[in-house]
């Protein structure tokens, strides 16, 4: 995925729309819900892109972060830890921006 992203082959166009896309309409379509938006919405889209930005993070910058955090070894314990702050953090963010589209 990493290489097809830095380096598209004709094949991406099927990723985007076979694998991501959909995967994307699903977490706009649920922050929109809490946030009291529609999913196309700059703000739903922007929470969308922040959760998006925290997985991703994990993923392309392992050399970093082995460095970094060498306890950090990716063990279905660690990525279970790492699922679920990134996800309390996040939902605690888009209930404070809830807040205030409501």
């Amino acid at each position: 995925m990493a290489h097809e992203m830095s380096r598209p082959t004709p094949a991406f166009d099927t990723v985007i729309e076979e694998v991501i896309s959909p995967n994307y309409q699903r977490i706009r379509n649920t922050l929109g819900a809490i946030l009291h938006l529609p999913p196309d919405h700059a703000t739903t889209r922007m929470c969308a892109h922040s959760i998006i930005g925290q997985i991703i993070h994990y993923v392309s910058s392992r050399p970093v972060i082995a460095k970094v955090w060498p306890d950090l070894t990716m063990t279905n314990d660690d990525i279970n830890m790492l699922a679920e702050h990134i996800y309390e953090f996040s939902l605690s963010s888009v209930k404070r921006l809830a807040r205030k589209t409501r």
